[in-house]
């Protein structure tokens, strides 16, 4: 039996646009637990994506997308978890209670041939603050190797 991963991660996300974090975790998995938290600001609402390469997320894939990189294809084929929306005055969003299975997809690293161990986390938050703290909490049970 696999013992699941559980991590903690501090992000600021800019105001009024999409801010992409990458957030350690093993290479493949199943996401059981989410919890997003908003720490301090002004409570006007975010949403937020989870995908499985850090290109689809829109801070990224604005700057580098290429249409014609079949691999990355549509954003959607990427999407661990379709956005989520918080609403204006609620600091948080806890998802539970079904599985989102995922295995990264990003590019391997020029160093090694390995996947890197990682999800994306993409915020876009409506409140139009330079830095708005965010504390993410996470659990990935990891699939049996046989």
């Amino acid at each position: 039996m696999s013992i699941p991963y559980s991590r903690v991660e501090r992000v600021f996300a800019v105001g009024g646009q999409a801010s992409c974090f990458v957030l350690p975790a093993p290479t493949r998995g199943i996401l059981a637990r989410f919890l997003i938290k908003q720490t301090l600001g002004a409570l006007d609402g975010y949403r937020f994506n989870i995908y499985d390469r850090e290109d689809a997320c829109r801070a990224v894939s604005e700057q580098s997308f290429n249409p014609d990189d079949e691999e990355l294809g549509d954003r959607v084929m990427h999407t661990i978890i379709a956005e989520q929306v918080v609403a204006a005055g609620q600091h948080s969003s806890l998802l539970y209670g079904q599985v989102w299975p995922y295995e990264n997809k990003s590019e391997r690293s020029v160093t090694s041939m390995r996947r890197l161990g990682a999800i994306y986390l993409e915020i876009i938050a409506e409140a139009a603050e330079p830095s708005i703290p965010f504390e993410v909490a996470f659990t990935i049970a990891q699939p049996e190797i046989s």
